[in-house]
Parts: C-alpha cells; structure tokens; sequence
C-alpha cells in the first residue's frame, strides 16, 4: 500500500517533513500553546459573569482609590479589583 506524501512541519521556518501536522518538537509547543490559551479563555470567562460584576461593584465600593497608587503617595480612582487579602 503507498504511503500518503510528506508534507513540511506549518512551524516557521521548520524545514522537517511529517505526516501531517507538526514535528515532534513543534508538536509539544503547539499542544501547550493550545493549552494555556484555553486555560487562559476558563479565567477570563469568570470576569464575564453578573456574580462577578456585583462581587467588583462592592469592591470598588469599598475601596474606590487604587491601592498601589496610594501606596506611593498618589490618589487615583480604581479601575481594577484587587481580591486578595491582605
């Protein structure tokens, strides 16, 4: 039976012939790429909840100057919640 014609890694400037798809070594990136792009897409979907939209509004309620900024001296409105506890 004849074998399906290689064709060359998609990487960049990868010249290795594969069976489709990429090499192994571009193969690992690619996968971890892929993953870290879905568990990035999972932690922003949280800040696109109403639970977290209330849990923000009480926070900026609470604390409307920004933290850092008045750490340094400085009195700047918040713009983003800090949920850690100090």
């Amino acid at each position: 039976m004849p074998y399906r014609a290689k064709k060359p890694c998609p990487h960049a400037g990868c010249k290795e012939l594969t069976n489709g798809g990429y090499c192994d070594t571009h193969r690992r990136e690619a996968n971890s790429a892929y993953e870290r792009n879905n568990r990035d897409k999972a932690a922003r979907a949280v800040y696109a909840t109403a639970r977290w939209s209330r849990v923000r509004a009480v926070q900026l309620g609470r604390e409307p100057m920004c933290r850092h900024c008045r750490e340094r001296g400085l009195l700047v409105a918040a713009t983003h919640v800090d949920t850690s506890l100090r």
